[in-house]
């Protein structure tokens, strides 16, 4: 999985990383414009021969949408049942229609590809996804299906397994990732393996943010303790007089 495509991954409609912050926040604003067809955002009006709808949202007005960790998953849940006010374009039928629904709605729409899901009156209110502590919680759940696939790709190598959850909405997040990669590959060799909560195995994977996904990194190294040393190194800046607290868990799954 592409962790540098112009696309955030995961959702039924192409939802470009110009949108990165609304799918984090769970909050669209007056003048962003959502196709139900990737083509759409590269031609107009030639993209648009296989489109089938147009979304415009009219209300609320634009705001700073940015976030601090600590009230990611706080904003994205208030978010997700205030209202917002769209106009859908059904391209095959010719049609305009005006829609005041909720952000989480809207949300649901681009995840599940189902525009049923704007309309209150006939669908119930779908629930939010799980988000990424949530996922990182079933780091040890999604072992087995990195064991198998790196078995499968590098069969009997050993070495050290470093998993983690990256979320693909996020600039830094992404970065993170990248930058992990770097400083490892450096270091040793390594293979890459990306697995969305479904192909990890994980119960009820559908559950979790479609941006969400998991990264395996295998190391060819039978010792983790050089392994965690370079990730201490780049994720942790101790301060002097003060208690060392670095705690690997916290950024992913390091096992033998």
């Amino acid at each position: 999985m592409d962790l540098g495509s112009c696309f955030i991954g995961g959702f039924a409609w192409p939802v470009p990383q110009a949108f990165a912050s609304a799918v984090s926040a769970c909050r669209f604003e007056q003048g962003d414009v959502l196709y139900s067809d990737a083509a759409a955002y590269h031609a107009w009006p030639e993209g648009a021969g296989a489109l089938s709808y147009h979304i415009q949202v009219l209300d609320p007005p634009r705001a700073a949408r940015a976030l601090t960790r600590e009230s990611e998953g706080k904003r994205f849940f208030a978010n997700w049942e205030s209202p917002v006010e769209i106009e859908l374009t059904r391209l095959t039928e010719g049609r305009c229609e005006r829609h005041a629904t909720s952000q989480g709605r809207l949300f649901s729409c681009l995840w599940r590809g189902d525009v049923a899901l704007l309309q209150p009156d006939t669908e119930p209110a779908p629930e939010p996804p799980a988000l990424q502590r949530d996922l990182h919680r079933q780091l040890d759940t999604a072992l087995p299906a990195f064991r198998s696939h790196f078995e499968a790709e590098r069969p009997g190598r050993a070495g050290c397994l470093y998993i983690s959850v990256v979320d693909r909405a996020s600039d830094a997040s992404r970065a993170k990732a990248r930058a992990i990669e770097s400083v490892l590959s450096e270091a040793f060799l390594l293979a890459v393996c990306d697995l969305d909560p479904a192909a990890a195995g994980l119960p009820r994977a559908e559950r979790f943010h479609p941006a969400l996904l998991l990264r395996g990194l295998a190391v060819d190294v039978g010792d983790p303790a050089p392994v965690e040393a370079l990730l201490k190194a780049f994720l942790y800046s101790p301060v002097e007089g003060k208690t060392d607290r670095f705690a690997l868990s916290r950024h992913g799954l390091l096992v033998v």
